[in-house]
């Protein structure tokens, strides 16, 4: 995370809790600036022809074995020299975020829903393949919203208007 602190949300279990996990999920994508590379937005920029990490005068030295041994001029090295260095940063940042983003929805996994994000190859693959699974509503999330509203009874509350306002949310998650 950009803050360095742990999000500690719970972990998808399946359609069970999906709709809450995945909103905990956004807002831990929006903290690292990956939401573009997980919805699918943003795709990965090709991987540079060229070397990373060259100095400058390796760099013109590259451009001169490419062109037959012309010597470009320093305002073309120049040019060229952040052209390169603008293309590799472009692609390492996006590197970067989406292996946060693939560690985050690792590490908010059970481990029984794990197969699912292995056969990814990109975080947005993940995303995409957990929401085929368990995006859609069953059974069990309608018996475990009951079962919310069932505890409802057993909670005191200071008003009229607390208990619906709670009765409520729990109906429209529904």
């Amino acid at each position: 995370m950009a803050t360095e602190e742990k999000l500690l949300y719970p972990k998808l279990r399946g359609s069970v809790n999906y709709q809450v996990w995945r909103s905990n999920l956004e807002a831990a994508f929006a903290a690292e600036d990956a939401v573009d590379i997980v919805n699918g937005e943003e795709p990965c920029p090709p991987r540079p022809k060229t070397e990373p990490n060259l100095s400058k005068g390796c760099f013109a030295a590259q451009l001169s074995l490419n062109r037959n041994r012309q010597c470009p001029i320093d305002e073309q090295i120049a040019s060229q020299y952040d052209d390169y260095k603008d293309e590799w940063k472009l692609y390492k940042d996006w590197k970067i975020k989406n292996e946060k983003a693939i560690n985050l929805i690792r590490c908010h996994v059970d481990k029984s829903c794990l197969p699912i994000v292995d056969k990814a190859t990109n975080s947005f693959e993940a995303w995409t393949y957990l929401e085929e699974q368990y995006s859609t509503t069953n059974v069990a999330i309608v018996i475990e919203h009951f079962e919310r509203l069932d505890k409802l009874n057993e909670k005191t509350f200071n008003s009229n208007a607390e208990l619906t306002g709670r009765v409520t949310q729990n109906i429209s998650k529904l």
